[in-house]
Parts: C-alpha cells; sequence; structure tokens
C-alpha cells in the first residue's frame, strides 16, 4: 500500500478501522514508511493515555493553500465503531 500512496504522491490520509488490524509491530513502520510529508490525518484518535498525535506522522488536522491562494482546511476523523470493527480490538 505504500508503494501505492507514494507513486500516487498523497499528502495524507484519514485513518480508519483497518489500519489497526494487525497492531502497533505492523502498524509504526507500515507508517514511517510513507513519505513524507505525507501525513495520517485522525483528529479524534487518542491513545490510552489520552494522548493526541501519538502515531507516527499523525496530525490532528492540515492546512494546504492551493497555487491559486485558497486555503482548503482538512480534518481526519474515525467513526466510533473503529474500536469494535478491527481486527486488532475485535
Amino acid at each position: 500500500m505504500n508503494d501505492f500512496y507514494n507513486t500516487l504522491q498523497v499528502d495524507a490520509s484519514a485513518i480508519g478501522n483497518h489500519e489497526f488490524d494487525f497492531g502497533p509491530s505492523i502498524l509504526f513502520p507500515y507508517w514511517n514508511g510513507r513519505n513524507d510529508p505525507s501525513l495520517n490525518l485522525a483528529a479524534n484518535v487518542l491513545s490510552e493515555l489520552e494522548q493526541e498525535e501519538f502515531l507516527p506522522k499523525q496530525k490532528n488536522t492540515m492546512l494546504y493553500e492551493l497555487e491559486s491562494g485558497i486555503k482548503i482546511g482538512v480534518i481526519g476523523l474515525s467513526t466510533v465503531e473503529t474500536p469494535s470493527t478491527t481486527g486488532a480490538f475485535a
């Protein structure tokens, strides 16, 4: 998947339930393999200690500016069902 995202030069993606399916031993190296400045947006994903932005390359939000000067804010959100639908927690 990283090769695909890197080829497309994706700037950011939202974190969903399947990113957690195989646990942190797979997840963290996977995210670290993404090209910079690729970010994982997750405004409502917290650690067990309720820490924000604890995952590799995680940001809550990102502000992009187009060549025309228009600014676009992007927020990454996961559903409330994520802990019950992912393989790591189910």
